[in-house]
């Protein structure tokens, strides 16, 4: 039984009702199914309305980080240029006339290079270049790190199943993917 405080002269009331569970003395504090289902309702509603908006911010979000990684990678990519002769990072022993290659690529990027673009996990006198950087970022949009490399003739594929394209003899370094969610192409970022 509840204890209920009970005013003078209603002793008897209360003695009455006191055989119940509830005192119709004491109102009660509970909430109703009926008020709960509502409450319920009401936040699914307003989940609802809000989920897309969250959802369209989650999308910008990637692509202001694309298009920052991008920025930083072609920063990287013209800073080893400019430190080795005007040649691109990815080509043999610096030679132009050779095929540039995804792994070199990385390498001359993340490890120590020379004036030729040869590496070394060390720096020395001789390879006293880079490293440009720690690792080649995540491409956010489709979560890859790999790096499709173009020859001058090469033609950008349509498919998203790369981080990176990258054309050396030209300079052209683009994320992978087709378009954003303007509908604009990630190639004119």
């Amino acid at each position: 039984m509840r204890n209920c405080y009970i005013k003078k002269g209603t002793l008897v009331r209360y003695l009455l009702y006191s055989s119940r569970k509830t005192c119709s003395i004491c109102p009660s504090k509970a909430f109703t199914l009926v008020e709960l289902l509502l409450v319920v309702i009401l936040l699914g509603l307003l989940a609802a309305i809000m989920m897309p908006q969250f959802g369209e911010a989650a999308n910008t979000t990637r692509e202001n980080m694309l298009r920052e990684n991008l920025r930083m990678m072609r920063t990287q990519i013209g800073c080893y240029q400019a430190q080795h002769n005007d040649v691109n990072p990815g080509f043999p022993n610096g030679d132009i006339n050779q095929v540039p290659t995804e792994d070199l690529f990385i390498d001359q990027l993340t490890l120590y290079t020379n004036a030729r673009g040869q590496t070394s996990s060390e720096r020395t006198d001789q390879y006293c270049y880079g490293p440009y950087m720690s690792e080649i970022p995540e491409n956010p949009i489709n979560r890859l790190t790999s790096v499709l490399m173009l020859d001058d003739d090469d033609a950008i594929p349509a498919a998203a199943d790369f981080g990176w394209v990258f054309k050396p003899s030209a300079y052209f370094f683009i994320p992978g993917g087709d378009v954003d969610s303007q509908g604009r192409p990630f190639a004119g970022y």
